[in-house]
């Protein structure tokens, strides 16, 4: 009922005293991670606090959600190259393809002798290949964290799947024990998967 009269509270509802808006830039594709060099904007972005490199990528600072979009927009990115070839949907496909012809490859169901009818002549052969495309884990919120870590508390609001993870990592970045912090589960807003991170990236890049 929260989501049908607008009252359900998301990760992107809440709102902190004092709590500024970063937005992320995060790297272009999956790789180790290695920080990239950037050059600051030709010219400054009203309401832009500060730039942060992060493992992740780079993190825009500012007043307020708007003006973190446009100084991330702003900025300038050299990404490091990746270490090796870069897969793409056209290779992959090849190679799936490739490999579905192999011994190697997982058979689901096999009826009758079907080596022995193709070899008589005497079976009708009908052959096929079925693909199915990547399809976008798409969520209807981004991703998004909020922290207020203090020296004797921390709470964190997110739409999480994994709450003990983000308890732990919140607890290792802010320097207090666990018991100390105290993790908000708000609406998802589609999860996937991807807010089951084991790793709990988004929680601690919020740290």
């Amino acid at each position: 009922m929260q989501k049908v009269n607008g009252s359900g509270e998301f990760g992107l509802d809440v709102r902190g005293r004092g709590c500024f808006a970063p937005c992320l830039h995060d790297r272009p594709r999956w790789e180790p991670r290695r920080r990239a060099s950037t050059t600051p904007p030709r010219a400054p972005v009203r309401g832009v606090i500060k730039v942060v490199p992060l493992s992740a990528g780079i993190a825009v600072v500012a007043k307020n959600t708007y003006a973190a979009r446009k100084g991330r927009d702003a900025l300038v990115i050299e990404w490091p190259a990746a270490p090796g070839p870069v897969p793409d949907t056209e290779r992959m496909r090849a190679d799936y393809h490739k490999l579905s012809l192999t011994e190697a490859s997982l058979i689901a169901r096999n009826d009758g002798d079907v080596a022995s009818a193709l070899r008589s002549g005497s079976a009708k052969h009908l052959e096929a290949f079925y693909e199915v495309p990547y399809l976008s884990h798409a969520a209807m919120e981004p991703l998004n964290c909020v922290a207020d870590c203090r020296a004797d508390r921390c709470d964190v609001w997110t739409g999480t799947q994994m709450q003990s993870p983000d308890r732990a990592a919140a607890a290792s970045v802010a320097g207090l024990p666990p018991e100390k912090v105290f993790i908000h589960t708000t609406l998802l807003g589609g999860g996937f998967g991807r807010r089951a991170s084991a790793s709990s990236d988004f929680v601690r890049e919020a740290g």
